[in-house]
């Protein structure tokens, strides 16, 4: 499928969209690498990659950047949502600000590129739609709440995408991705820190980073990632969902029981190391309430005298 006409979404490099730019482009696909920033994917030029400066956030950016698309090569054969924010912490934890930020840009940015390319793709009676998910958006993942409601609002919309949009010629499909190696998590982490102190799940981002390091061991190199996954995207038919390599066993699962799976998100998480913490900090919290009870009692009954 040589000649294909592709927009991909977050290839700031250092990313999974960067090395998805690269992959499409080997395959003799027009692609279109599109970030808030343009320089921070100025060297896929030296792979014929077009550069487009988008905030999938903003429905005026969105539509200019699709209108351009159009209007250079004539239409958008594929289009690769893979734009959004990663947010880490204890779901109680995190401010609102930051959970609106990150449905913003990996839910609602994700269905603002949908609409926009529909049209074109209806009118071609052809096209792909590549949602960028992940397998916590199936299983439960403590200290990633947030994201994880991200991921799985991506996995239902692509759902009801694919019926919806196969009515008109248009393949969807869902990427489930295991651990790959990106910079996402560093960007996070930097984020995290800013209400990490004073939370009452205590040293929860020290603990978390400790069972990351262990389980990006295994995580695959996203150059390898984007490989395979253009080699299934260029196939005549996609599938519904694709894990990616070594998930197998993170999308296996799906299938266990509830109770099975929060245990084992409780041990690969650390959060037994977090007991004590929570324990400590819930009884810290209490005697400050009571304490403040009893001063408005003090207070109350002076007033009365």
């Amino acid at each position: 499928m040589a000649g294909q006409v592709v927009l991909i979404t977050g290839c700031s490099e250092g990313g999974i969209g960067y090395e998805l730019c690269k992959a499409f482009a080997a395959k003799g696909c027009r692609v279109f690498a599109a970030a808030r920033r343009l320089q921070s994917m100025q060297s896929l030029k030296q792979h014929g990659v077009q550069l487009l400066q988008l905030d999938v956030t903003d429905s005026a950016s969105v539509q200019k950047a699709v209108a351009d698309v159009v209007a250079a090569a004539g239409r958008v054969d594929v289009l690769v949502n893979n734009a959004g924010v990663v947010v880490l912490g204890p779901t109680a934890d995190v401010p609102l600000d930051d959970v609106k930020a990150a449905f913003n840009a990996s839910v609602f940015g994700l269905l603002d590129m949908v609409q926009a390319v529909t049209p074109h793709m209806a009118a071609a009676g052809s096209g792909r739609i590549i949602n960028i998910g992940s397998l916590t958006g199936f299983t439960p993942v403590p200290l990633r709440g947030i994201y994880s409601a991200t991921k799985g609002a991506v996995m239902r919309l692509s759902d009801a995408l694919r019926i919806e949009l196969g009515m008109l010629g248009v393949q969807v499909m869902l990427v489930a991705p295991g651990f790959i190696q990106s910079n996402a998590r560093l960007t996070a982490k930097d984020t995290a820190q800013s209400y990490s102190r004073s939370s009452l799940w205590g040293n929860w981002l020290e603990v978390l980073e400790a069972a990351m390091a262990k389980l990006l061991v295994k995580a695959v190199p996203a150059q390898h990632f984007a490989e395979q996954l253009v080699a299934t995207a260029l196939q005549p038919q996609m599938p519904r969902y694709w894990v990616g390599p070594c998930a197998g066993v993170e999308w296996l699962l799906r299938f266990f029981p509830l109770w099975l799976q929060d245990r084992l998100a409780f041990k690969a998480m650390g959060l037994h190391q977090l007991r004590p913490t929570v324990v400590a900090a819930t009884a810290k919290a209490a005697a400050a309430a009571a304490a403040a009870a009893a001063a408005a009692a003090a207070a109350a009954g002076r007033k009365q005298e």
